[in-house]
């Protein structure tokens, strides 16, 4: 069953980024108190390879998230995960190589 308070998050852009993003913020800090819960990040790529981190704190000093992936050409990705946050820690991403890819993630807010 998920928390009352689950969420979906989505690139701010209506499309697919079309170039490698460095240390661009998906999830933003919940404020005071709060921290955030990763449950799921979904990913797709397309015509260029490369690889995929996520990271806390993008705007302070980065830090890794879970495995960096390699995304194949034309390819999907799903992970279940429970990345736990720092109180008041926003979450994001940073793609190497990759061209026309989007990102999602699941995740749900609690008192730190």
């Amino acid at each position: 069953m998920k928390p009352a308070d689950w969420r979906t998050a989505r690139n701010a852009a209506p499309h697919a980024e079309v170039a490698a993003v460095t240390l661009h913020e998906l999830v933003a800090a919940p404020g005071a108190g709060k921290r955030l819960v990763i449950a799921r990040l979904l990913f797709s790529n397309g015509a260029t390879a490369g690889t995929i981190g996520f990271l806390a704190d993008t705007p302070g000093t980065p830090v890794p998230c879970g495995p960096t992936w390699y995304a194949p050409i034309d390819s999907s990705e799903s992970l279940e995960c429970l990345f736990v946050l720092a109180e008041n820690t926003n979450f994001g991403v940073t793609s190497v190589t990759v061209t026309a890819h989007s990102f999602s993630c699941e995740y749900y807010i609690e008192n730190a």
